[in-house]
């Protein structure tokens, strides 16, 4: 945020100002959205892998603050010793700054088309899970019965049949009465 804040004061002009914040809230918000809309998509694979990822977590967190921490002491312990901040890492930071600033301003476009075609391609796999998984779970109800195209509810204690009303077979089933063979009885009536 300095370095925009910094270029803004830069351009000399209220109207070059108020467009380099316009530009820095315009990238910011495309990414955000697409993460948000990328993240909506594919809750339930990121969920499913974040799971599988957990044992690992504070080992990965870590690796991550050790690594943070020697970076920090090669950087500043120069500057601490009267030297100057970077010491050792200034040349190789900065060459590694520009060489990916210099990357991402040349293939900007390609980076931000592969971005958008990773999340419509992650988007459409879980789309397609989720039909895959109802069409499954739809079949596995109707195959109990397909004679009466419902299932058969074995936890009542009349042993109803629920009939398949379609959509709105989750939320209020039709019930009918059970289906007695008369001819199997024993005794009279």
């Amino acid at each position: 945020m300095l370095a925009v804040v910094a270029q803004a004061v830069s351009t000399g002009s209220l109207l070059g100002l108020l467009a380099v914040f316009a530009a820095y809230a315009a990238g910011s918000s495309v990414v955000l959205i697409l993460l948000s809309l990328g993240a909506a998509v594919a809750r339930d694979a990121v969920a499913r892998h974040v799971r599988q990822l957990l044992p690992y977590i504070n080992r990965l967190g870590g690796v991550a603050l050790i690594l943070a921490g020697i970076y920090l002491l090669l950087y500043w312990v120069p500057a601490l010793s009267g030297g100057r901040a970077g010491g050792l890492l200034s040349p190789a930071v900065t060459a590694a700054s520009a060489g990916l600033s210099g990357f991402i301003t040349d293939t900007w476009p390609v980076i931000t088309i592969a971005a958008v075609l990773a999340i419509l391609a992650v988007a459409v796999v879980s789309l397609r899970r989720r039909s895959t998984t109802r069409t499954r779970s739809a079949d596995t109800n109707t195959s109990l019965n397909p004679e009466l195209n419902g299932r058969f509810d074995g936890g009542s204690a009349a042993g109803h049949i629920i009939a398949d009303a379609g959509t709105d077979a989750c939320c209020a089933p039709a019930i009918t009465d059970p289906v007695i063979d008369r001819s199997q009885q024993q005794g009279t009536p």
